[in-house]
């Protein structure tokens, strides 16, 4: 779709996969990768939750720094694996942009569903940041990262803008997904809740309120109803048929479905098993606690988690 694009895929040794021959490859040894960053942070953070989650989100962005010592003359744009991108993603706007860019989530977080990186200089500088934040505070995630480095570099970074008034949306002639468009249309990812996808479902805390953008796709064209483009959808549920050869048509069932709420909840058996697989028996229960409605709700009075607490203390869960 993009034959003018240099496509990278960065991935670690052991990973295989069978890619077309426009894609080319970049190998890192994530065991060499600020090991003994991540040694400490593995003292404070799950590493085994879903293969490593949170190691890799926030390690990712060194592999990024060994890609670009390699292509120092070029920038690169860091796009996450479950983010569709339209067939009118302004390419040459971001060859153009001098600066750091990502997506802000809301006032606490911001998210790496696309960062940019316009020189190998600046990705240094921006590793560096990194590794001091994590050493800072071992508990750090990537999304609370990219949010601290938006100020401390504040003079070396920009947000892409990400809702139709945005005053720099001029700068691409649309928006970009942070996250909310995808989750409301498309759904969270069934992992999270034992392989159920729920849709059309807000977040509040969101700077972007899906439920007031009407989208449709037409013309190569995903627009809201004022006529705004979107560039981009960030897919929380990874849906795959979006990332078929038919993901036209996907997206276009998914929108139309969208207008009547159709098809809110799904249930899919494989990400069951992976959250099985990939969480604790005491977290498996209280997540399904929260399912239940009306029993989520409690998770947000102070007195339901001195009960929690109790039990747990009970029961020696750590």
């Amino acid at each position: 779709m993009f034959p003018n694009q240099e496509i990278i895929l960065v991935k670690s040794k052991e990973q295989t996969f069978d890619l077309p021959s426009y894609v080319t490859v970049f190998s890192v040894d994530d065991s060499e990768l600020e090991s003994e960053l991540f040694e400490k942070m593995s003292m404070n953070l799950d590493f085994h939750f879903r293969g490593g989650f949170w190691k890799y989100t926030l390690q990712r962005f060194f592999a990024v720094n060994e890609l670009h010592k390699t292509i120092p003359n070029r920038p690169i744009t860091h796009i996450e694996s479950d983010v569709l991108v339209m067939p009118n993603f302004p390419w040459s706007a971001f060859h153009d942009l001098p600066k750091l860019a990502w997506l802000k989530v809301n006032s606490e977080v911001d998210v790496a569903a696309i960062v940019h990186f316009p020189s190998a200089e600046m990705t240094e500088i921006f590793a560096r940041e990194v590794a001091k934040l994590a050493e800072q505070n071992p508990r750090i995630n990537d999304m609370q990262a990219l949010h601290e480095i938006a100020t401390t570099l504040n003079s070396l970074h920009t947000y892409l803008p990400s809702v139709p008034n945005n005053k720099d949306i001029n700068n691409f002639g649309g928006i970009f997904d942070p996250l909310n468009l995808g989750l409301w249309y498309f759904g969270q990812d069934p992992k999270n809740s034992f392989g159920l996808r729920t849709r059309y479902v807000g977040d509040d805390s969101h700077n972007l309120t899906a439920a007031n953008m009407h989208l449709s796709y037409r013309n190569n064209q995903l627009i809201t109803q004022e006529g705004v483009e979107v560039f981009s959808l960030h897919l929380h549920a990874k849906y795959l048929p979006l990332f078929g050869v038919e993901w036209e048509s996907a997206l276009m069932m998914g929108l139309n479905e969208a207008k009547l709420k159709r098809n809110k909840y799904s249930f899919h058996i494989k990400p069951m098993l992976q959250a099985l697989q990939s969480r604790k028996p005491h977290e498996t229960i209280w997540i399904l606690i929260a399912m239940v409605p009306g029993l989520g709700k409690l998770r947000r009075i102070r007195a339901f988690e001195s009960i929690k607490d109790y039990f747990k203390t009970l029961l020696r869960i750590k």
